[in-house]
Protein backbone atom coordinates (compact mmCIF):
# COMPACT_ATOMS: atom_id res chain seq x y z
CA UNK A 1 0.00 0.00 0.00
CA UNK A 2 1.50 3.42 -1.06
CA UNK A 3 2.54 5.55 1.61
CA UNK A 4 1.96 2.81 4.28
CA UNK A 5 5.30 2.25 7.10
CA UNK A 6 7.00 -1.35 5.65
CA UNK A 7 5.72 -4.05 7.82
CA UNK A 8 3.09 -2.33 8.93
CA UNK A 9 -0.27 -4.97 7.13
CA UNK A 10 2.41 -7.98 7.61
CA UNK A 11 1.79 -7.51 11.15
CA UNK A 12 0.15 -10.87 11.28
CA UNK A 13 -3.02 -11.61 14.25
CA UNK A 14 -2.70 -9.28 16.70
CA UNK A 15 -3.32 -12.36 19.39
CA UNK A 16 -0.89 -14.98 17.87
CA UNK A 17 0.13 -16.59 20.77
CA UNK A 18 -0.96 -13.38 22.93
CA UNK A 19 -1.33 -10.33 22.90
CA UNK A 20 0.70 -7.84 20.53
CA UNK A 21 3.85 -6.64 22.22
CA UNK A 22 2.59 -3.38 21.24
CA UNK A 23 -1.01 -3.30 22.37
CA UNK A 24 -1.84 -1.59 25.58
CA UNK A 25 -1.84 -3.18 28.63
CA UNK A 26 -5.66 -3.82 30.03
CA UNK A 27 -5.55 -0.75 32.46
CA UNK A 28 -3.98 1.52 29.82
CA UNK A 29 -7.00 0.80 27.75
CA UNK A 30 -9.46 1.40 30.56
CA UNK A 31 -7.37 4.44 31.43
CA UNK A 32 -7.76 6.07 27.68
CA UNK A 33 -11.50 4.67 28.34
CA UNK A 34 -12.04 6.84 31.61
CA UNK A 35 -10.42 9.69 29.57
CA UNK A 36 -12.99 9.67 27.28
CA UNK A 37 -15.65 9.22 29.95
CA UNK A 38 -14.59 12.30 31.79
CA UNK A 39 -14.45 14.28 29.06
CA UNK A 40 -16.65 13.59 26.80
CA UNK A 41 -17.16 16.72 24.92
CA UNK A 42 -13.32 16.24 23.59
CA UNK A 43 -14.12 13.36 22.06
CA UNK A 44 -17.73 13.24 20.81
CA UNK A 45 -18.91 16.59 18.63
CA UNK A 46 -22.75 16.29 21.00
CA UNK A 47 -22.83 14.53 23.87
CA UNK A 48 -26.26 11.81 23.23
CA UNK A 49 -27.16 8.43 23.79
CA UNK A 50 -26.41 7.75 20.02
CA UNK A 51 -22.99 9.41 19.78
CA UNK A 52 -21.93 7.19 22.66
CA UNK A 53 -23.63 4.22 20.96
CA UNK A 54 -21.47 4.89 17.51
CA UNK A 55 -18.22 5.67 19.89
CA UNK A 56 -18.91 1.93 21.29
CA UNK A 57 -19.67 0.56 18.01
CA UNK A 58 -16.50 2.03 16.52
CA UNK A 59 -14.55 0.74 19.68
CA UNK A 60 -16.07 -3.12 19.42
CA UNK A 61 -15.52 -2.84 15.30
CA UNK A 62 -12.08 -1.45 16.02
CA UNK A 63 -11.78 -4.65 18.76
CA UNK A 64 -12.51 -7.49 16.50
CA UNK A 65 -10.50 -5.89 13.39
CA UNK A 66 -7.59 -6.45 15.58
CA UNK A 67 -8.73 -9.67 16.68
CA UNK A 68 -9.50 -9.10 20.42
CA UNK A 69 -12.01 -10.87 21.54
CA UNK A 70 -14.46 -7.57 22.51
CA UNK A 71 -17.48 -8.39 20.07
CA UNK A 72 -21.58 -8.09 20.61
CA UNK A 73 -21.58 -11.27 22.23
CA UNK A 74 -19.11 -9.89 25.07
CA UNK A 75 -20.70 -6.97 24.90
CA UNK A 76 -24.21 -8.62 25.62
CA UNK A 77 -23.17 -10.48 28.36
CA UNK A 78 -22.00 -7.84 30.42
CA UNK A 79 -24.90 -5.55 29.56
CA UNK A 80 -26.68 -8.95 30.66
CA UNK A 81 -24.88 -8.97 33.96
CA UNK A 82 -25.44 -5.08 34.91
CA UNK A 83 -29.60 -6.27 34.67
CA UNK A 84 -30.27 -4.92 30.96
CA UNK A 85 -31.35 -8.43 29.43
CA UNK A 86 -31.85 -7.67 25.64
CA UNK A 87 -34.16 -10.62 24.66
CA UNK A 88 -35.21 -8.67 21.24
CA UNK A 89 -32.95 -6.62 18.49
CA UNK A 90 -34.07 -3.45 20.64
CA UNK A 91 -30.84 -1.25 21.67
CA UNK A 92 -30.01 -1.56 25.51
CA UNK A 93 -30.62 2.42 25.48
CA UNK A 94 -34.15 1.86 24.60
CA UNK A 95 -34.83 -0.40 27.80
CA UNK A 96 -32.76 2.06 29.88
CA UNK A 97 -35.30 4.52 28.52
CA UNK A 98 -37.89 2.15 29.39
CA UNK A 99 -36.65 1.87 33.01
CA UNK A 100 -36.65 5.81 33.74
CA UNK A 101 -32.76 6.40 33.30
CA UNK A 102 -32.41 9.90 32.31
CA UNK A 103 -29.97 10.96 29.06
CA UNK A 104 -26.96 11.72 31.23
CA UNK A 105 -27.76 8.09 33.14
CA UNK A 106 -27.57 6.00 29.91
CA UNK A 107 -24.51 7.87 28.53
CA UNK A 108 -22.62 6.97 31.53
CA UNK A 109 -24.57 3.49 32.25
CA UNK A 110 -23.63 2.52 28.63
CA UNK A 111 -19.45 3.84 29.34
CA UNK A 112 -19.93 1.20 32.88
CA UNK A 113 -21.08 -1.83 30.39
CA UNK A 114 -18.22 -0.87 28.02
CA UNK A 115 -15.73 -0.84 31.00
CA UNK A 116 -17.10 -3.96 32.38
CA UNK A 117 -16.65 -5.51 28.56
CA UNK A 118 -13.10 -4.89 28.34
CA UNK A 119 -12.43 -6.65 32.05
CA UNK A 120 -14.37 -9.77 30.94
CA UNK A 121 -12.29 -10.16 28.15
CA UNK A 122 -8.84 -8.77 28.86
CA UNK A 123 -6.29 -10.04 30.69
CA UNK A 124 -5.92 -7.93 33.96
CA UNK A 125 -2.49 -7.11 35.25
Amino acid sequence: MVGAKPGFWDRGPALAGGYDKGMKSTSEILDLLEHVRTRKEMYLEHVTVEAVENFVTGFVVACVASEIPLNWETWSSSADERGWQCVTTKRHSAMMREHGLSEDEIVEELFQILFATVRRVLPMG
